[in-house]
């Protein structure tokens, strides 16, 4: 009842915005196929999730950060299942500092 398969696919786009700077945006869906009956509600479960991310990244070149990466993003989701309890919309706002070693 909590495995599952199904496909899922995602596309996206990435461009040069500002000097040092990039945005992005990112689409997606995945089918969750779940095996068995959900035992409270003895029906079949199967999800479809879809999800759209835009961002952005500045990379900072001078000063305390140089070498540091400024990063956020807006996320959207929304789950439609057989199972009214599994089913969401959800926003997500993310910003922070990243740095690669």
């Amino acid at each position: 009842q909590f495995s599952y398969a199904g496909p899922e696919g995602f596309v996206g786009i990435l461009a040069e915005a500002w000097p040092d700077g990039t945005v992005f945006a990112r689409a997606g869906y995945r089918r969750y196929d779940f095996e068995g009956r959900e035992p409270v509600f003895d029906v079949p479960r199967d999800d479809d999730e879809y999800r759209l991310i835009a961002g952005f990244e500045h990379d900072v070149r001078g000063g305390v950060l140089s070498g540091w990466s400024l990063q956020g993003n807006w996320s959207y989701t929304t789950n439609d299942s057989t199972v009214d309890l599994y089913e969401f919309d959800r926003h997500q706002i993310n910003l922070g500092l990243a740095r690669s070693f």
